[in-house]
């Protein structure tokens, strides 16, 4: 993806937004962070993006196809129903977005 192109993205399970701060840090990008606890939403510096308190598997209305991107840092492992989780982010991306899973440990 091109890094200095002014795309929207979200990380689902931004936890204190380190990886989302890095993001928008080194690209033009505006990333929105999702996250269930507020305690570690709270936490987050503030940037570009928005912060939201929401559970993806909702899947509202007002993010349908909204994101050019979607990270998935470090999450996946914490997920019973990684399919459900897939799917919602299909739902929240546009037709010509990418779903990108990241895990550090790899």
């Amino acid at each position: 993806m091109p890094l200095q192109e002014c795309l929207t993205g979200v990380e689902i399970g931004c936890g204190h937004g380190v990886f989302r701060h890095q993001l928008e840090e080194n690209t033009a990008w505006k990333v929105d962070g999702v996250e269930l606890i507020w305690e570690a939403l709270k936490q987050n510096e503030p940037g570009r993006g928005n912060l939201y308190l929401y559970d993806i598997l909702e899947q509202k209305n007002d993010f349908k196809e909204y994101y050019d991107f979607i990270v998935l840092f470090d999450i996946l492992e914490h997920i019973k129903d990684t399919r459900a989780l897939l799917d919602a982010c299909t739902m929240n991306v546009s037709a010509a977005s990418r779903i990108g899973p990241a895990e550090s440990s790899l």
